[in-house]
């Protein structure tokens, strides 16, 4: 049976017509359907002006766009809501056709994994997460200024974005074999001496800009107090994206896209950062989930370069489905 094939205009069409569909679920969702939008809504009815927000417990695009929606008529939090929602999508269906050859297949991935948690959760993230894949291209043609002007927009939506500022630094000539074949394991013997990285943790909180060392502090006291859950370092979703990682490493000379290989030494980092960071269960997951959105990028690469397509392309949209049903249904993402 030969696969269909579409042509731009209709990928573009189907691209666009899914990625509506995907605002319109986040942006008119239920307030209280997901586990962070009853805290927004708090925040936004907290809220008395620019002037007074607390800058330290949400980034000023949050607080903008908040203000412009008690300007508008109607429901001012649901403007808030299909503000974010837009923007997100917006933001990542351009970079996915920016940087990925199989754009619908991306979008699919991202539906399955990042969609849930992140345009319907975690809704600054999502923008923050986009801003990264559309600063593939400069980090691979080593446009600085453009990179910096990403990242910076980027930490304005979600602060712990300001991580991505060192991958700039990552070598585009060739992937070192040798360092990311043992980047994740030898990160995951690391997290074994957790108790110096506190302290230095701690130092950090101390040294740096109030509003980054204030995230850090409350995580700390949150670790202290034990109301964390441990990380669990061989989680389904974890192990799933380790296999993956190594199936590109260990077929890299079939990567002739720059952006591809890219995306394959940042998803290297996002798992190395998962395990050195597990002390501290909230900064490594939200590290390592954002550096992790390649893997949008990354899967479809790696199924289009496997003999027997079409039984991969079954088994990845079966494990797609899979991860979705342990995030949505099992850990019960959504109030349901």
């Amino acid at each position: 049976m030969k696969p269909i094939r579409l042509t731009d205009t209709s990928q573009t069409r189907l691209l666009l017509g899914l990625a509506f569909l995907l605002v319109c679920i986040a942006g008119f969702r239920q307030v209280g359907f997901d586990r962070d939008s009853l805290q927004y809504l708090e925040s936004y009815q907290e809220f008395a002006g620019l002037l007074g927000a607390d800058f330290r417990t949400r980034e000023p695009t949050f607080w903008l766009i908040t203000a412009i929606a008690k300007m508008l008529p109607g429901d001012g939090f649901r403007w808030v809501l299909l503000a974010y929602a837009a923007m997100g999508m917006a933001i990542n269906v351009k970079a996915i056709q920016k940087i990925s050859p199989y754009p619908i297949m991306a979008l699919i991935c991202f539906a399955f994994l990042y969609f849930p948690l992140h345009t319907m959760t975690q809704i600054r993230a999502s923008i923050a997460c986009g801003l990264l894949l559309l600063a593939i291209p400069d980090i691979a043609e080593r446009r600085l200024r453009d990179f910096l002007i990403k990242v910076g927009m980027a930490t304005l939506f979600h602060y712990s974005a300001i991580i991505l500022l060192p991958l700039y630094l990552i070598r585009l000539n060739r992937l070192d074999f040798k360092l990311y074949a043992i980047l994740p394991l030898a990160t995951l013997a690391f997290s074994l001496v957790n108790g110096l990285l506190l302290t230095a943790m701690a130092f950090l909180a101390l040294a740096l800009p109030e509003v980054l060392g204030y995230k850090i502090s409350i995580y700390l006291t949150l670790l202290e107090s034990e109301e964390k859950a441990p990380i669990n370092l061989f989680s389904l979703y974890y192990l799933s994206v380790l296999f993956v990682y190594y199936l590109c490493i260990f077929n890299i000379h079939k990567f002739s896209s720059k952006y591809e290989v890219l995306c394959i030494k940042i998803l290297g980092w996002s798992l190395g950062i998962y395990y050195a960071m597990s002390f501290l269960p909230v900064i490594a997951v939200r590290i390592s989930e954002m550096l992790g959105i390649v893997i949008i990028i990354v899967i479809p690469a790696l199924v289009h370069k496997i003999k027997g397509r079409n039984e991969v392309l079954l088994i990845t949209y079966a494990w797609l489905f899979a991860i979705f049903f342990n995030n949505v249904i099992l850990h019960e993402l959504f109030n349901f």
